[in-house]
C-alpha cells in the first residue's frame, strides 16, 4: 500500500467581521473502500482513497447564492491540454500511467488545470501558459477523469459493463466508445442553474469529490479556491418560497485551500 502524508493548509483571506458572509473550506478526508482499477487496485482488498470536501458555509443571517467551486458530481475535473496522435482510446491509456510522486502541483479549482507548483502559483489566477500545456499531467488525469466518470455513469444507469482498465469480477468487457454510445441515451441537457449554489441563514452545505485519479498517479498537490471561483457575476436575486437568495461579492467571502501528498 504507498504510504502517504496529509498536510492541511488553510490561507483565510482577512476580512473584517461586518463584511464577511460566507466561507468556502476545502479539506481532505481517506475512506477505505474497494478500487477495482487496475492501475491502484484489483478490488480484492480495501484501499485508502481521499476525498476532497467542499463545504460553503453561510455565516450570515442573509439569504445568499454561490457559485459551486466545481461542477463535478463524483471526481474532480481536469481539462486535457495536449492532444495525442494515438489510436489508443482513454481506458487503454490510462494503463500506461506516469508516477509523480517527486513533483509538485497547484490545482485552481475555476481552471482546472495542474500547474507545477512554485512561489509565484500559490496565489496567482488560473493561467494558461506554454508550461502548462507542455505539463503531461494534464492529460493522464483528464483520462483518469474521463473513464472513472464513465464507469461511474455505467453504474449509477444500471448498465453492468465495465472499460479495460477496471477489473471488477462479475462484469463484461466493453470499450470506451461502446460505453459512450450506452450513455448517450442518458444524457441530461446543463442548466446554468446547476451550478448555482442557495444557503439559508448559518446553513453549511458540502460537496465529497473521490481524488481516486490523483492516488493513481501519485505526487502533491494543492488544491485551492478563490472568491473569484466562486461568486455568480451578473447573476440576479433568486426568490423561493417567498424568500430572497442574493449573489455574494468576493470581499463577502473567504476561501481556502488544502494540501495533500500521496507517494
Amino acid at each position: 500500500m504507498k504510504g502517504f502524508k496529509l498536510f492541511i493548509l488553510f490561507f483565510f483571506a482577512s476580512f473584517s467581521s461586518y463584511s464577511q458572509k460566507a466561507s468556502v473550506e476545502l479539506t481532505i478526508e481517506w475512506q477505505k473502500e474497494r478500487v477495482y482499477l487496475k492501475q491502484i487496485e484489483d478490488g480484492q482488498k480495501e484501499v485508502l482513497v481521499p476525498y476532497l470536501v467542499i463545504t460553503y458555509r453561510n455565516i450570515s443571517n442573509e439569504y445568499i447564492t454561490l457559485k459551486k467551486a466545481t461542477p463535478d458530481d463524483y471526481y474532480l475535473t481536469n481539462v486535457s491540454l495536449i492532444m495525442y496522435n494515438t489510436k489508443m482510446q482513454y481506458d487503454e491509456r490510462v494503463m500506461y500511467l506516469r508516477d509523480y510522486s517527486s513533483n509538485k502541483y497547484i490545482y485552481k479549482l475555476g481552471g482546472f488545470i495542474i500547474d507545477e507548483y512554485s512561489k509565484n502559483t500559490e496565489f496567482s489566477s488560473p493561467i494558461i501558459d506554454s508550461e502548462i500545456v507542455s505539463h503531461i499531467i494534464n492529460s493522464d488525469l483528464f483520462e483518469l477523469y474521463c473513464v472513472l466518470t464513465v464507469q461511474k455513469e455505467l453504474e449509477v444507469n444500471g448498465v453492468n459493463k465495465q472499460l479495460r482498465c477496471f477489473n471488477y469480477p462479475d462484469k463484461d468487457y466493453i470499450t470506451f466508445k461502446e460505453a459512450q454510445n450506452i450513455l448517450f441515451d442518458y444524457q441530461k441537457l446543463d442548466s446554468e442553474f446547476d451550478q448555482v449554489l442557495t444557503l439559508e441563514p448559518n446553513q453549511v452545505k458540502k460537496h465529497r469529490l473521490s481524488l481516486l485519479g490523483y492516488l493513481a498517479v501519485k505526487g502533491t498537490f494543492i488544491f485551492k479556491v478563490t472568491e473569484d471561483d466562486i461568486i455568480l457575476h451578473d447573476f440576479p436575486n433568486i426568490t423561493f418560497n417567498d424568500k430572497i437568495y442574493k449573489p455574494l461579492t468576493k470581499d463577502e467571502i473567504s476561501t481556502s485551500s488544502v494540501q495533500i501528498e500521496i507517494k
